[in-house]
């Protein structure tokens, strides 16, 4: 009989501090609009879900940075690649629109690295991005750094 005292205690506890969380949480998050419960966090938008998703993967357009360092690269500047990204979210049609590096192998290696991302589906967009490379030292060797 005291253990189902004790175990019927324990239950109300999680139960009211359970509660306690999901109202916090439901006050957090959603509110009340003309009869409807919405939810306050925003959706991104598709601009912004691609935005993230290239940022996500910066480390791969500076890896291939890092290479043409290594091979003898030697400067700083902008590459700028437009591409398309059909219903399936596969990016294709590359092209440089700008390349201050000069440097042919780097837009390959970047076109490259850009075709493995996965975009959202469901929609075609045509994407313009400039990938600011500059050299950082770090010890005896030489690495990316990329800014937006």
């Amino acid at each position: 009989m005291n253990k189902k005292k004790i175990i019927l205690l324990s239950l109300s506890v999680f139960a009211v501090a359970g509660s306690a969380y999901g109202m916090k949480y439901y006050y957090d998050h959603f509110e009340k609009r003309g009869g409807k419960i919405v939810s306050k966090i925003p959706k991104l938008s598709q601009e912004d879900k691609i935005r993230n998703i290239i940022k996500k993967n910066l480390k791969d357009i500076q890896d291939c940075y890092n290479q043409r360092l290594e091979d003898g690269l030697d400067k700083n500047g902008k590459l700028k690649i437009s591409w398309d990204i059909n219903e399936i979210g596969i990016a294709s049609n590359f092209n440089e629109s700008d390349n201050e590096l000069n440097d042919t192998e780097l837009y390959d290696c970047s076109s490259h690295a850009i075709s493995k991302w996965r975009f959202p589906e469901g929609i075609y967009f045509k994407i313009n991005y400039t990938f600011k490379l500059k050299q950082k030292e770090k010890g005896d060797r030489q690495t990316a750094s990329t800014v937006e």
